[in-house]
């Protein structure tokens, strides 16, 4: 799979330059990868270590873009009040 590709390039180049943001990245992008293919389970733990990432990071923005991906993920599942709360 071409997606999965890239993301594993990202992992590597990121382990290789000891650059943790990368690695946050390329597990924001599992994330949004599993979801995508209907594995939620896997899209929330790559979800998790992302926001790990980047929190100790202090990557606000980053942040808030994992939220907002695990927003759409609970909006999928039927959690609407917890959607809303992480989307908006």
């Amino acid at each position: 799979n071409l997606a999965l590709s890239y993301i594993k390039k990202i992992v590597k180049a990121s382990t290789q330059f000891n650059y943790e943001l990368g690695l946050g990245k390329a597990e924001l992008l599992y994330s949004a990868y599993h979801w995508f293919h209907g594995d939620i389970e896997k899209s929330l733990e790559a979800n998790k270590v992302a926001q790990t990432i980047f929190r100790k990071l202090d990557a606000d923005l980053h942040l808030s873009i994992a939220e907002r991906l695990l927003g759409m993920i609970y909006g999928e599942l039927g959690d609407f009040d917890r959607c809303l709360e992480l989307y908006y």
